[in-house]
C-alpha cells in the first residue's frame, strides 16, 4: 500500500501549537509572505474570491485551529482546477515563501507551505 502524501503534511499541521495559531491570528499587519501563504489555502478553500485580503484570512483562523484543519483536510485534491494550481504556483514560487524563509517567521506557516506543497505536488500529478 503506497503511503497517502498528506499524512506527513496533515501530521505536521495538527503539530501545531495552539500558541504559534494564536500569535499569527493576532497579527495586527502580518508580514507580506504570510498573507500569500495565507491566499494559497484561500485559492483551495474558496477558489471563487479572485482576491484575497488578511479579513479574509482572519475569517479562516476564526474557529480556531482544530476548525482550521478540519476546512484544509476537507479540501477537494482530486477536482482541483488548473487555474487554482496556476494561482497556487505562482505563490509557491514566490522566494518569501520558501519554507526556510517562512520558517524565520513562524512554525505555522512552515507547516501549512509543507501541506500547500504537497497539495500541489498531489493535483498536479493527477492532471498530468
Amino acid at each position: 500500500r503506497k503511503e497517502n502524501p498528506f499524512v506527513a503534511a496533515e501530521d505536521a499541521l495538527r503539530q501545531v501549537s495552539k500558541n504559534d495559531f494564536n500569535e499569527v491570528r493576532s497579527y495586527a499587519k502580518p508580514p507580506l509572505a504570510c498573507l500569500a501563504t495565507l491566499e494559497a489555502v484561500g485559492v483551495l478553500v474558496d477558489p471563487s474570491k479572485t482576491t484575497w485580503e488578511w479579513a479574509d484570512d482572519k475569517q479562516l483562523l476564526a474557529g480556531g485551529p482544530t476548525e482550521f484543519l478540519k476546512k484544509l483536510t476537507s479540501v477537494d485534491k482530486d477536482h482541483l482546477t488548473k487555474e487554482q494550481l496556476i494561482r497556487l504556483e505562482s505563490i509557491l514560487d514566490r522566494d518569501d515563501c520558501q519554507p526556510d524563509a517562512l520558517a524565520r517567521i513562524s512554525p505555522f506557516f512552515t507547516h501549512l507551505s509543507q501541506w500547500l506543497r504537497a497539495v500541489h505536488a498531489y493535483a498536479s500529478t493527477r492532471q498530468e
